[in-house]
């Protein structure tokens, strides 16, 4: 499987390529009794928004239409397994906090966040199950696939991805700018999501010029990893504050609500030079520089088929 183009292939070849490579590693993930529930729906969800993110890059070759169609439908099945999801990690990140901060926090507070999250996990995770949600998502992904061949391609070069290049690293880059002007939970979210569309991006143009790409897409996963953690110590803030059953004693809450604010804060820090370094260029800049490693690689590709009439 290979989320990146590859030489002597068309656009539309390679969406259709990578979008079916990715629905059935998806159909494949959510149909094995023998993966792990929590397993099956982490790695269908990861393909679920690679598919988005391949949307977003042809927006304006499949039209608004494909678009909204195909967008919503992978959106609502992941939306379908977010809830699970999201309980499995803030079980994680009890544990991180209380490995770091255990003697900072009265004895058994994190003991019994944990207990009670664990059981709120299984209860989601039995709703599942009694639901058929899996099944249920796994239908409607079959039903997209057939779809996946009528997607139209206008064009089979650059063109058909100049345009969504442009609009998902302008978005980010204004994302970056709001979330540091007013550092709200939301906003850093926000600019999250189109940090990991423009890295989806990236990742499929890649074979443009390895070296360079690979080592900007590393640069962003860094920079989505710190702004996913400190997303999931904001959905355990709010968490705390819509249950306070949680954590009883008001005293407790306070002090792991202030341990949560330090550790967001400090992801926010350490994210803010990395969005500096992504987000330097204009788009319009950043949209010319990569539309040249396109005609690179393909000069590149021609002198390989015809190294004589290239020269």
């Amino acid at each position: 499987m290979g989320y990146s183009l590859k030489e002597h292939e068309t656009i539309s070849e390679a969406v259709q390529r990578i979008a079916l490579e990715q629905i059935d590693d998806a159909l494949e993930t959510m149909g094995n009794p023998e993966i792990d529930q929590d397993d099956r729906i982490h790695e269908s969800r990861k393909d679920f928004k690679r598919i988005r993110g391949l949307l977003r890059l042809v927006r304006d070759e499949i039209g608004d239409e494909v678009y909204k169609r195909e967008n919503a439908c992978y959106r609502d099945a992941g939306h379908k397994f977010a809830g699970l999801r999201d309980s499995a990690v803030m079980i994680k990140i009890v544990d991180k906090l209380r490995d770091k901060f255990e003697d900072g926090v009265a004895t058994g507070v994190f003991e019994h966040l944990r207990a009670h999250l664990v059981n709120r996990h299984k209860g989601l995770s039995q709703y599942l199950d009694e639901q058929n949600v899996i099944e249920q998502v796994h239908q409607a992904i079959e039903k997209a696939r057939e779809r996946v061949e009528q997607w139209p391609i206008e064009h089979d070069d650059f063109r058909a991805l100049e345009d969504g290049l442009h609009r998902v690293y302008k978005r980010g880059r204004k994302r970056f700018e709001d979330a540091y002007d007013d550092p709200a939970p939301a906003h850093f979210h926000e600019w999250r999501k189109r940090a990991k569309y423009l890295r989806y991006h990236l990742d499929i143009l890649q074979p443009l010029w390895p070296d360079v790409l690979d080592a900007t897409e590393d640069t962003l996963h860094d920079l989505t990893d710190y702004l996913g953690e400190a997303n999931d110590y904001a959905v355990l803030s709010q968490l705390l504050l819509s249950h306070p059953q949680l954590v009883t004693r008001d005293a407790d809450r306070q002090i792991l609500e202030a341990l949560l604010q330090q550790q967001r804060e400090a992801c926010y820090a350490m994210a803010r030079p990395i969005g500096m370094r992504v987000y330097v260029e204009k788009p319009e800049q950043f949209v010319d520089r990569i539309a040249a490693y396109w005609e690179s690689w393909q000069r590149a590709i021609r002198h390989e088929q015809d190294p004589i009439s290239t020269v």
